[in-house]
């Protein structure tokens, strides 16, 4: 069973508060030098650290009238904490039922600041095949971010086909998503990668060569990814000793591993500064 409403809305209250500085973990033993040994080595370049594409956070200004443009093209609310004037609201809007792990969400998280959308998010892909509608919303939402209908191989039962990111170095956005994170590339052309995680949800991440000169703008609405992982201790073992050894892509562990509400965690950052949160899959099931 999924976790229950109020622990999935304090997990992610508290990775809002990681991406903006305000979480302190506890330090671990966990130290770089343990990760140079040639046994913690061997076992790091072995371990492939995200299983799944869980979900993307957005924040929003209004989080109703989100849900409605998600409607638009058949999505559930699959939760939802409503607060009081000035207080932050969550949802989690998807296809189908997200307490299975396997179909991506994302989650709407209000806040009253001035939020930009910026580049960074070239678009959030959906199935054109299980779309069925005879007046799809418009193809930007009312935070600035844009949908596209895509025609993807396969089959899947989700309608999230993919999400589009543009990136100032393709060739190290694909070192970080596909070497330390360990996310399979499953296409490839002169301007765009696509990956995806060996195993779950079908969901692809797509990363854009930027090419209109201006680089890419990450703004303050587009927050985070999160990925599941077999071994969150593992994962950022690995996270260190790859991002230490690349030539390609340099990165780092930007939390350590700890627990919030009882997942266990860690994160780490990709090159145009996008936060990227690992929680351990069992944890998230057994919620």
């Amino acid at each position: 069973m999924y976790a229950p409403f109020h622990s999935v809305r304090m997990i992610a209250l508290a990775l809002c508060a990681v991406s903006t500085g305000a979480w302190h973990p506890v330090p671990t033993h966990l130290s770089r030098c343990a990760a140079t040994s040639a046994q913690r080595l061997s076992t790091a370049l072995e371990f492939q650290p995200a299983t799944r594409m869980l979900h993307a956070m957005i924040k929003v200004k209004d989080v109703n009238e989100t849900i409605s443009f998600w409607e638009g093209f058949g999505a559930k609310t699959l939760t939802f904490f409503p607060n009081g004037p000035g207080k932050t609201s969550t949802a989690f809007v998807g296809f189908g039922k997200y307490s299975d792990g396997e179909r991506f969400a994302l989650e709407l998280v209000s806040n009253q600041e001035a939020l930009e959308a910026g580049n960074a998010v070239n678009h959030f892909g959906l199935s054109s095949s299980v779309i069925a509608s005879s007046a799809l919303p418009p193809s930007r939402d009312p935070n600035g971010f844009s949908t596209q209908l895509v025609d993807a191989p396969g089959v899947s039962s989700d309608p999230f086909r993919c999400i589009a990111l543009n990136v100032e170095n393709l060739e190290a956005s694909t070192d970080f998503y596909g070497r330390v994170l360990g996310m399979q590339e499953l296409s490839r052309t002169a301007q765009h990668v696509q990956l995806g995680c060996e195993s779950g949800s079908d969901v692809r991440l797509m990363l854009c060569q930027q090419k209109d000169g201006k680089g890419v703008v990450r703004g303050n609405s587009f927050d985070h990814l999160v990925f599941s992982t077999l071994d969150v201790e593992k994962t950022a073992e690995a996270i260190r000793s790859r991002g230490a050894d690349g030539t390609v892509c340099t990165c780092e562990v930007t939390l350590s591993p700890t627990k919030m509400f009882g997942v266990r965690i860690t994160a780490s950052r990709d090159p145009d500064g996008l936060d990227c949160y690992l929680i351990d899959q069992s944890d998230f099931l057994a919620k």
